[in-house]
């Protein structure tokens, strides 16, 4: 029976037996019989058990094979799903991004300086400036209201792209993604008018005599330009913050569905590694179930033998008791 112990103490007490009778002498065919009978009744035990494991598990795998090839096609769709979601995420990304760079470049800082620029070569030399000041600096209050004002639609055609965008997603993915209403620019533009207000007045005939003094000028330019600055780089600020908040919920809904996917795929990984383990122990199983066959099948052969030899040499039963 080989290295392995199959049989019972009950076999075991037979063979003692048949050892016995042997050295004695005595006939061993009854004792032989029994044996026999007794290890294919144990034959049919151990094959009944393995069957049963057997069964069990390839029941167990046919369920897990259904399963993992469900959980497959669903990570595939939902990865081809979102695959799909992020192009059209990237493709009004593209364009919000090329809208919101316009929108912004109108209000940058950069912008105030070159329309202030702008009005000082309109005032013309030292001579001319006290007189063209006035007309000049109500061409640039018009310019700079003009800015605002464009960006104030601006917001509202990105606005409305970035509506319609979220729409056709909404409708694609199941999603409920809605875009943040623009800012009101109307305080920056009142808060302007106001400025110009001010500055306009003393840049009147009235103040004729003060704008001809050495440095006063310059003076007011440069505080005109600093409220400028402010006020803009807080309108910018404002825009800012509001371009950003239009991807905000999309991005983290974006992210919190990669990261449902990664979850998914991991679980299918999971469930693979278990396939290939319970694949491996049924291999393992039919392996022990063709090896017992033979090993019992040699010792009823060998039971076989010593039952029909009336006399001689007797075959050795090289079995150690379970």
């Amino acid at each position: 029976m080989g290295e392995h112990d199959l049989l019972d103490a009950e076999c075991a007490a037979l063979i003692g037996v048949l050892r016995e009778r042997r050295r004695a002498g005595q006939a061993l065919h009854a004792e032989a019989r029994a044996l026999a009978q007794r290890v294919a009744l144990l034959q049919d035990e151990h094959q009944a058990h393995l069957a049963a494991q057997l069964a069990e598990l390839r029941s167990l795998q046919e369920r897990s094979a259904a399963r993992l090839q469900s959980l497959q096609q669903r990570v595939n769709r939902d990865g081809v799903a979102l695959q799909a979601c992020g192009a059209q995420f990237d493709a009004l990304r593209a364009v919000h991004a090329r809208m919101a760079q316009e929108l912004l470049a109108g209000l940058h800082v950069q912008a105030v300086h070159v329309e202030l620029k702008r009005m000082q070569q309109e005032c013309g030399n030292a001579w001319q400036r006290p007189l063209r000041l006035h007309r000049a600096f109500a061409a640039l209050s018009e310019r700079l209201h003009l800015r605002l004002s464009q960006a104030q639609r601006r917001c509202e055609d990105i606005h409305g792209v970035m509506t319609a965008g979220y729409a056709a997603i909404n409708a694609a993915h199941g999603l409920t993604l809605t875009a943040e209403a623009p800012p009101a620019l109307q305080p920056f533009i009142d808060e302007l008018t106001v400025l110009s207000g001010a500055y306009a007045r003393q840049m009147g005939p009235s103040h004729l005599l003060r704008l001809i003094r050495p440095g006063f000028q310059t003076r007011l330019v440069r505080q005109l330009q600093v409220r400028l600055v402010r006020l803009f780089h807080g309108a910018t600020a404002e825009l800012e913050g509001w371009s950003h908040a239009l991807w905000t919920p999309a991005q983290a809904r974006l992210d919190q569905s990669r990261d449902r996917l990664q979850h998914r795929h991991d679980a299918v990984q999971r469930v693979q590694q278990a396939a290939d383990e319970l694949q491996q122990r049924i291999v393992e199983l039919e392996a022990q179930e063709l090896l017992e066959q033979e090993r019992f099948g040699h010792a009823l052969r060998l039971l076989t033998r010593l039952e029909a030899v009336e006399s001689g040499d007797r075959p050795k039963l090289q079995v150690r008791a379970a």
